[in-house]
């Protein structure tokens, strides 16, 4: 009975359920993005069904699955043998991210890794590494990063690979990458004399980030983000046809499939992945996005809480990484796509149309899961 009971508790259901919610809605969105159904108005939704791009809708679910499949094999083992072997899986995240750098291919700007029909982004992946590294390193340390030799140290691991990325280049994941890194030395009480020199070196760094890793398009980006009328049919154009859609969904948006919609007449750029939350906006209208909005949110309060349950630091660092990750992602991607941050190309979790992307999220889900789960059990 005791054993029955461990097991009934074991799983953090709630945030299985958020998962599931929001991927339900972004087969919806994705479905919509991508299908053009010729069909009458008034059709029922088996005569959409026949008509809808069902090559995207079932990759996306497919890799929904063996995301999934990922999830659980990684929850299954104890969490506390990826710190002990942290060394192997980041050493073999520089190797992926050495390879793309090698051997990419260049795909709208940035390069990626080609094997037969698939585009791999080991990126997207090797943040889980940086997690697990980061999380170790500061669970070995009873009062959080105390001396500047220690912060140099462990600053060397996050600069390694956010050089390989930044030479991919890879703008948005190298953001990714340092937010992830200020959250968790935050988290940790990083003594703040070096958080504050930390950030002073961050902002003398951008000089020659900006002259030697940023290409013309991201600085142009980056510029437009300020003034998107200064391109309007450059970098500027994306950012201005999202917020055209979005605003013409109003409050109650226009519906799946509305032969006027912008999202089916190829207005909105890359619509099935970096601007997916336009298509959100301009289908479902505002009260709905601010409905999966919050869905997003309680996603990333769900992960907080559970890290602030979780005793063992290593666990709670690993948490809070997944949740800085996932949080970093749709604050950016919906930030762009409603013109308060610049264009980095950021997919949104569970919405955007990408395989690394999807199992990235999913890995995240099942580190989570594998603490929460060992961490019941030491409690019962």
């Amino acid at each position: 009975m005791e054993f029955e009971k461990r097991r009934k508790i074991a799983i953090d259901y709630w945030l299985i359920a958020i998962v599931f919610v929001l991927m339900i809605f972004g087969i919806f969105m994705l479905a919509n993005a991508t299908g053009k159904p010729e069909v009458e108005e008034g059709a029922n939704w088996l005569q959409y069904f026949s008509e809808m791009n069902k090559f995207f809708i079932g990759r996306h679910a497919l890799w929904f699955g063996l995301g999934c499949v990922l999830a659980i094999i990684v929850a299954f083992f104890d969490y506390k043998i990826y710190g002990e072997l942290y060394i192997f899986i980041y050493g073999l995240a520089l190797i992926m991210l050495l390879s793309v750098v090698i051997f990419g291919e260049d795909v709208m700007g940035q390069k990626r890794l080609e094997i037969g029909p698939i585009e791999v982004q080991p990126s997207e992946v090797a943040k889980i590494a940086l997690i697990i590294t980061l999380a170790w390193d500061l669970s070995k340390r009873e009062k959080g990063i105390q001396k500047i030799r220690d912060l140099l140290f462990l600053l060397l691991k996050v600069l390694i690979p956010l050089g390989l990325i930044l030479m991919q280049p890879d703008l948005g994941t190298a953001l990714v990458y340092v937010f992830i890194t200020v959250v968790m030395l935050v988290a940790s009480n990083t003594k703040g004399i070096l958080l504050g020199g930390l950030t002073v070196s961050s902002v003398i760094a951008i000089v020659p980030i900006w002259q030697l890793f940023l290409e013309d398009e991201q600085k142009t980006r980056i510029l437009t983000f300020l003034d998107p009328s200064m391109d309007p049919l450059g970098s500027g154009y994306n950012v201005i046809h999202s917020k055209t859609a979005i605003g013409s969904g109003q409050m109650l948006g226009k519906g799946f499939f509305n032969p006027s919609a912008l999202s089916q007449l190829n207005y909105i750029p890359v619509q099935k992945s970096d601007f997916i939350f336009a298509v959100t906006g301009e289908t479902v209208g505002f009260w709905w996005s601010a409905i999966i909005i919050l869905v997003f949110a309680a996603l990333i309060i769900r992960m907080m809480m559970l890290a602030m349950r979780t005793q063992d630091k290593f666990g709670s660092y690993l948490i809070i990484g997944v949740a800085a990750m996932m949080f970093f992602h749709i604050f950016e991607n919906i930030g762009m796509s409603i013109g308060l941050m610049p264009v980095t190309g950021i997919p949104l979790p569970f919405f955007s149309y990408g395989g690394s992307s999807m199992w990235a999220n999913m890995i995240g889900i099942g580190v989570v899961q594998g603490v929460y789960l060992r961490h019941k059990r030491r409690r019962t």
